[in-house]
């Protein structure tokens, strides 16, 4: 087929026309858009006088340090320039994570060709990417996937300190990306792994320990929630709905997505740990907003771009399937089992016999091998 080269070559150019055209239908529709003004002014009160009193003055705030004093600068800018400019710069962020996962699929030397997936993956991600960084704007979640990508590639080159640094600053900058954690474990053999995985959480409570120490109070901020819960939800179909949040859930929830990424590390399936990590959010989060997805999205496309297959099949399930089902229904009980449909389909595809090659096999060509580094298996 001679017109799908120029395309393969320009998959990035295509990718990115499809996010402009987003940016570009979205702010003429309906003006500025998303939470961009919540993150202004968060930002503005962490850079002033009274920032370590923060997160109990703002209880409802659960994004750590580090995301905030990064669009601090944005914040600064008028409302107009700077809700563009943030919402512009979350957008290209798809071509970083685009890039990281081709460029470590191919030093790992993996089979086929990569610019296919990237092109065919990308541009179903833009589905669920525009609504995370154009509808919504939050940058913090655009943070969390770029440094997941980061960390993956890291896993890849058998450097674990990279690794560790990568996902503790993933989770301190927002709780549920704690199940990012076990990837420390992925990229080193022997006693540096549980090093690694210390380190790792030596870097995820780091930011929050002045603001701990100055007002103790912050712990219990960071811990309660004053969520609204949708009856659309797991949550909402056992029984608690609107103001009625339970204590437990949010305990819950981090206790999961740091199951799911321990499960998966022992399985030595790595590449699906990003993955794992977001279907356990989405199946124990109280809500079910469209942004939601689209970390899974790109957590999908990492999946697909550092295996064997050519064809983006998580990608597809993932923006085809579960993200415009969810779109489209209207009944709370089907939208609860579309949230928690990810997570069971992804652990009963880790748990059920493994194919003759396996994620750890995978990618154990180039990068991890040549290294003397294996992913950590059971």
């Amino acid at each position: 087929m001679p017109w799908l080269e120029p395309l393969l070559r320009r998959r990035y150019a295509v990718v990115a026309a499809l996010l402009a055209v987003s940016i570009t239908a979205r702010l003429l529709s309906d003006g500025l858009p998303g939470d961009w003004h919540y993150f202004r002014e968060a930002a503005r009160v962490l850079t002033s006088s009274e920032a370590l009193g923060f997160y109990p003055d703002h209880f409802a705030t659960k994004v750590g340090p580090l995301p905030l004093l990064l669009v601090a600068p944005l914040a600064l800018l008028p409302e107009v320039p700077g809700t563009i400019a943030v919402l512009t710069l979350s957008a290209a962020c798809l071509l970083v994570c685009l890039r990281v996962l081709e460029g470590a699929a191919r030093a790992a030397g993996l089979p086929g060709d990569r610019r296919a997936t990237t092109l065919v993956g990308g541009a179903l991600a833009v589905v669920a990417w525009q609504e995370l960084s154009i509808t919504y704007v939050h940058p913090e979640d655009v943070l969390i996937a770029v440094l997941g990508c980061l960390a993956l590639r890291a896993v890849l080159e058998g450097r674990p300190w990279t690794t560790a640094v990568l996902v503790g600053l993933a989770a301190g900058g927002k709780p549920w990306a704690v199940g990012l954690l076990p990837l420390a474990l992925c990229a080193a053999a022997g006693r540096r792994r549980w090093v690694a995985l210390g380190l790792a959480g030596a870097v995820t409570a780091a930011p929050w320990l002045p603001f701990l120490v100055a007002a103790p109070e912050t712990l219990h901020a960071i811990a309660a929630s004053t969520n609204t819960v949708f009856t659309d939800t797991p949550l909402g179909q056992l029984g608690y709905g609107g103001e009625l949040f339970p204590a437990f859930a949010r305990p819950v929830q981090y206790a999961v997505v740091v199951l799911v990424g321990v499960l998966l590390a022992l399985r030595g399936q790595w590449r699906l740990l990003p993955l794992g990590c977001v279907a356990a959010r989405l199946a124990t989060d109280p809500q079910s907003l469209g942004y939601y997805w689209a970390t899974f999205a790109v957590a999908a496309l990492a999946a697909d771009l550092l295996s064997r297959r050519s064809l983006p099949r998580w990608t597809v399930l993932v923006v085809l399937v579960t993200l415009e089902l969810d779109g489209v229904v209207n009944d709370d009980t089907l939208g609860a089992v579309l949230q928690a449909a990810p997570l069971v389909v992804l652990v009963a595809s880790v748990l059920l016999p493994r194919p003759r090659w396996s994620a750890g096999a995978d990618l154990r060509v180039r990068g991890l091998q040549h290294r003397r580094v294996r992913p950590f298996q059971a």
